[in-house]
């Protein structure tokens, strides 16, 4: 995130954008605040969306690119698994449980979009004690590259050697749920 995230309230007219999650907590899109969020609501969003907007050959869900996003960043960067990056690894598109998963093309052309979507992930990572300049770092984008060019490779190139299943979406919620638990200190 460039730059750093203001107190003020987001006003776009005088519309409220509040929603209810999977456990019943209501988030405020706008004005998100840290104690909105838990980990069960971003792992049930992230496991039941399907990656690249849904055009993948099967279903493919963001919550399965993060664990991808991991994997990549061990291979790429080998460090011990408590390193506070491998978090902001695992959660670097945990906004998208909340906005959904907007391609780049679109995205770039809707500059609220990414600020109500910024303002989330700024609350996530707060809320997980995760240092919200990690989600810029050089550290997260490339493990992030890293997993997008292993999914272009097996879905439009039959090269399977980094993703050799495809999980549903209980499996990616319990796999996603289990991977934060050892990462995360509470």
């Amino acid at each position: 995130m460039e730059g750093s995230t203001s107190n003020h309230s987001l006003t776009i007219g005088n519309e409220t954008c509040i929603m209810n999650t999977r456990s019943g907590n209501l988030v405020d899109l706008l004005n998100p605040n840290p104690l909105m969020f838990n980990i069960q609501d971003i792992a049930a969003g992230l496991s039941n969306q399907g990656y690249f907007c849904g055009q993948s050959p099967c279903f493919f869900s963001i919550a399965q690119h993060s664990l991808l996003a991991l994997h990549g960043y061990y291979k790429l960067f080998p460090i011990p698994s408590k390193d506070p990056v491998a978090l902001a690894v695992l959660m670097h598109d945990a906004a998208e449980a909340y906005v959904g998963d907007l391609i780049k093309p679109i995205k770039n052309r809707l500059p609220e979009f990414s600020i109500i979507e910024n303002r989330i992930l700024q609350a996530i990572g707060d809320r997980f004690g995760i240092d919200n300049t990690l989600w810029d770092s050089v550290l997260v984008k490339t493990a992030d590259r890293w997993a997008q060019e292993k999914e272009y490779e097996c879905f439009y190139h039959g090269d399977h050697r980094h993703i050799k299943m495809f999980l549903g979406p209980s499996e990616a919620y319990s796999m996603f749920l289990s991977t934060f638990s050892d990462l995360y200190d509470a």
